[in-house]
């Protein structure tokens, strides 16, 4: 799902006004997606399998952008282990826990329309 341009607008000023990074979701990362009401599994970056248990096409998007955090974070210098990201604590719920560890990060989620 594409986002309207004068939504990517708003996202791009609010980051530059805050000095964060855009981060967009990257949907081609996701490969061999099943969809189910109680829990949906697609393989990230064709190699690691990843389950989530929230209904809704677009939680596969959320989780994405949400493991996209946690490797960015990595990059950062934090120590969370790929082992806590696919295992530990799930990719659904990655994105509650990026909020409360990193204030300047702004990770843009495709929003539904």
């Amino acid at each position: 799902m594409e986002q309207r341009e004068e939504v990517m607008d708003v996202f791009q000023k609010v980051c530059l006004e805050k000095q964060a990074v855009l981060t967009v979701s990257k949907p081609e990362t996701a490969s061999s997606i099943h969809y189910g009401l109680e829990k949906q599994t697609f393989l990230y970056r064709n190699r690691l399998p990843v389950t989530i248990r929230l209904a809704g096409n677009y939680q596969i998007t959320n989780a994405l952008l949400a493991l996209q955090a946690a490797e960015i974070l990595q990059q950062k210098g934090f120590r969370i282990t790929d082992r806590a990201i696919f295992k530990g604590h799930g990719a659904d719920r990655m994105a509650r826990k990026v909020r409360d560890i990193v204030p300047k990060a702004v990770f843009y989620r495709r929003w539904r329309t």
